[in-house]
């Protein structure tokens, strides 16, 4: 038996003007109301739309000159060559790295709060030239890599000189603690504090581009919005579409203020950032991120709007539908 669920479409619009046709709501009759048409033709079925690639399972998308940069002298793969080629990038043309976009973001931070929050750097100094640059972030990142590996001890740890076992000693012949904390604080990924500055003329007083959030991105994104649209440009780009991909929902944990901060839940991380992410699951890629996207909660504009296929406001049809927006037709 087939259970027809078929019910005349609401139109998105009651005045549609005649030959022009609006979005279609469709709207699930209750199952008390389905009808019970046996074997008959007029069931409408639902088929998962074709795969049409090449190639069942996603591969890298590398070049032979990309593959050689990424081997040292012995002919093997470094992490940190593929860490980095990982990595997007800038700017119209495409050749501003990662690492020189964050140290402008946080040198351009660094004169705002001097100016506006008399923070006193301990180991940088604009003024006179001593200025965050991009193998500093590139260090920076490494030590945070570092640390997570051991758990994430404080800073006080890390850099111990009394406690051998709670020192971690990479970290601490990559940088000085200092200008790690200077860094620490100036992380920041969008020059956003124009309410802040009033009416003083950017280039008087900064010395990199700004880069301010884009105009209609949503409130909880305005601090990270280059850096997660970039990222998830640059998985994609990196890999040949196959088949096989799945969703997960995951938390990292954190206590800080902020539009993207959830719970406390009874989860196994109460408190935290929600992420929701979309993965390769066969294959020598399984895993391999293809889009992550932070939650913002229940002011999430980004989710909180009725989707033109649907009859109310469905925060997981909207998600579904913004993260596999670039995989329809591929």
């Amino acid at each position: 038996d087939v259970l027809d669920t078929s019910e005349n479409p609401a139109s998105s619009s009651e005045d549609e003007s005649e030959g022009e046709q609006n979005d279609t709501i469709y709207k699930r009759t209750d199952p008390s109301e389905w009808k019970r048409i046996g074997g008959r033709s007029r069931a409408r079925t639902i088929e998962p739309i074709p795969f049409t690639g090449d190639n069942t399972n996603f591969t890298i998308n590398i070049t032979d000159d990309e593959l050689k940069r990424l081997k040292d002298n012995s002919g093997d793969i470094r992490f940190e060559s593929v860490f980095d080629w990982l990595l997007p990038t800038f700017g119209e043309d495409g050749e501003t790295t990662f690492y020189e976009f964050i140290a402008a973001r946080m040198r351009n931070y660094m004169i705002h709060i001097q100016r506006c929050k008399e923070y006193k750097p301990r180991y940088y100094n604009p003024s006179q030239g001593n200025t965050i640059q991009a193998d500093h972030v590139a260090r920076f990142y490494g030590c945070h890599m570092a640390q997570m590996l051991r758990g994430f001890p404080s800073i006080e740890e890390t850099w111990s000189t009394r406690e051998a076992l709670d020192a971690i000693g990479p970290v601490k012949e990559s940088m000085p603690k200092d200008a790690y904390i200077d860094m620490y604080r100036c992380m920041h990924f969008s020059d956003d504090w124009d309410e802040e500055d009033g009416e003083v003329p950017w280039e008087s007083v900064y010395g990199d581009e700004k880069y301010e959030p884009s105009p209609q991105v949503e409130r909880h994104r305005r601090k990270y919005e280059h850096i997660e649209d970039g990222f998830n440009q640059r998985w994609k780009e990196c890999v040949n579409f196959g088949r096989w991909i799945m969703a997960d929902e995951s938390r990292v944990a954190g206590w800080y203020k902020s539009g993207i901060t959830i719970g406390p839940e009874p989860k196994p991380i109460r408190t935290g950032a929600t992420i929701h992410s979309i993965c390769v699951t066969h294959g020598n890629l399984r895993t391999y991120k293809l889009h992550c996207r932070v939650y913002g909660g229940k002011h999430d504009e980004g989710l909180n709007h009725v989707h033109h296929n649907t009859a109310n406001t469905q925060k997981w049809v909207n998600l579904y539908d913004e993260m596999l927006e670039e995989f329809k037709g591929m």
